[in-house]
């Protein structure tokens, strides 16, 4: 039960390793990792709303308004510590509900929404470190 959402973590450092190897790809694919980051959110929090709708109803409604909120944030301002929020709000269904159907599919999308976070992460920090 303790390895899902560990391999569910580890998308990050891939996404980061990835940016590392293909370092002369991120400028181009930048608006790629944005546009598949937003989608793999949007579709996290459908599939999210419609495993705890079966369970119960308030935690669907507490997390849709959750969700909302933290998609009108991301679109306004990024910041980094709302990638690591929208990652505890994905994973603490993983303990509450005992769908492994919904436990594979949460598992799976959210390593595949660290890809862009780390490649994006990496991107900025080398950034970063030019300007410097």
């Amino acid at each position: 039960m303790i390895l899902t959402p560990l391999l569910a973590l580890l998308g990050i450092p891939v996404g980061l390793l990835l940016g590392y190897v293909a370092v002369e790809e991120l400028d181009a694919g930048k608006k790629f990792f944005l546009v598949m980051k937003k989608f793999l959110f949007i579709f996290l929090s459908l599939i999210s709303l419609y495993y705890l709708h079966l369970f119960t109803l308030a935690l669907a409604i507490f997390l849709f308004i959750v969700v909302t909120l933290l998609f009108i944030l991301e679109i306004k301002r990024h910041r980094l510590y709302l990638e690591f929020i929208v990652y505890i709000i994905f994973l603490t269904p993983l303990f509450l509900l005992p769908n492994q159907l919904y436990i594979l599919l949460t598992t799976t999308l959210l390593f595949l929404y660290g890809f862009p976070i780390g490649s994006i992460l990496y991107h900025e920090r080398q950034k970063k470190q030019k300007r410097s």
